[in-house]
């Protein structure tokens, strides 16, 4: 969905980009004609954005959109986890396969077919009507509400975005705890949605921010679904030996993608976020007084 960075009512048009994005999420999830899992893979990505777009609204609209799509991301929760296992095992087979492991090989054969059995139990199809109910709901509400402000209100609320991301960052690095990387993958995740959504600013330069942004978060989030795997190995009916050479090949692959996260997010950070604040707030006044000639 393409959306538009305007120039002279841009928190009206984050306001109508949102409504439109929910809206179009509540459609999608009720075409039958497409597989049920390919409709709230869907789901799930639009989710994140609109959720990262709602933390830049007014205070009041912000807290009753966050409520609204972290109850709907809440109850998608056990298929996700399973998809998320799932996949997260397809890409350890190249791993896997380089060190030979045929111990880890047995494991995660064993695993899949355990979390496919997961899957023909999910009830994801019971809560498809709710949820789609639950954001016709809010797209009504928020496209009522009138809104109006300039660039510096958008800047501010991404700049405080940042900051959350930044923080939590310094917490996981310092703590290596696994609950740290996840929070940071979470702010990450909206920091990443908001430089794409200011990208017309400057595209070349805000573009690559955006991409670094994105390769961030999706490191952190195969390392998190890593973690998922992790504790389905704790419970899967293994044997021992089985079990402790498939969770060597975890810990060696989580490692690498802490290691590119890291890096990057470092990078990312340099900048405080006031400093982020104003220079988005100067490019702004460049492409306006550009468009004013």
């Amino acid at each position: 969905m393409a959306t538009v960075l305007s120039l002279h009512d841009p928190l009206r048009q984050l306001q109508l980009d949102i409504v439109a994005l929910l809206e179009k999420s509540a459609t999608d999830l009720g075409d039958e004609q497409t597989p049920l899992a390919t409709r709230v893979h869907e789901l799930r990505k639009r989710l994140k954005r609109a959720r990262a777009w709602a933390l830049l609204l007014p205070k009041a609209l912000r807290r009753e959109a966050d409520r609204a799509l972290r109850d709907v991301h809440r109850s998608l929760g056990n298929r996700r986890d399973i998809d998320a296992t799932l996949e997260a095992i397809a890409r350890l087979q190249p791993v896997v396969r380089r060190a030979r492991g045929d111990g880890a090989t047995s494991a995660f054969a064993a695993l899949r077919h355990q979390l496919a059995a997961q899957l023909d139990r999910d009830t994801t199809a019971t809560t498809v009507k709710q949820v789609r109910a639950t954001l016709a709901a809010l797209a009504a509400t928020l496209a009522v509400q009138p809104l109006a402000g300039d660039f510096p209100q958008l800047s501010a609320g991404i700049a405080a975005i940042a900051r959350r991301s930044r923080k939590a960052m310094r917490r996981a690095l310092a703590s290596g705890d696994p609950a740290h990387f996840h929070r940071w993958r979470k702010w990450m995740k909206y920091h990443m949605f908001h430089l794409r959504y200011v990208a017309p600013l400057w595209p070349d330069l805000m573009r690559a921010q955006a991409i670094a942004a994105e390769h961030t978060a999706e490191w952190l989030g195969q390392s998190q679904d890593l973690e998922l795997v992790r504790t389905a190995l704790a419970s899967a009916p293994l044997p021992a030996a089985q079990r402790r050479t498939a969770l060597a090949v975890v810990d060696r692959e989580q490692r690498h993608l802490l290691r590119l996260a890291a890096s990057a997010g470092l990078h990312l950070h340099a900048e405080s976020p006031r400093a982020l604040a104003t220079r988005l707030d100067n490019y702004w006044l460049a492409r306006a007084q550009r468009a004013g000639h």
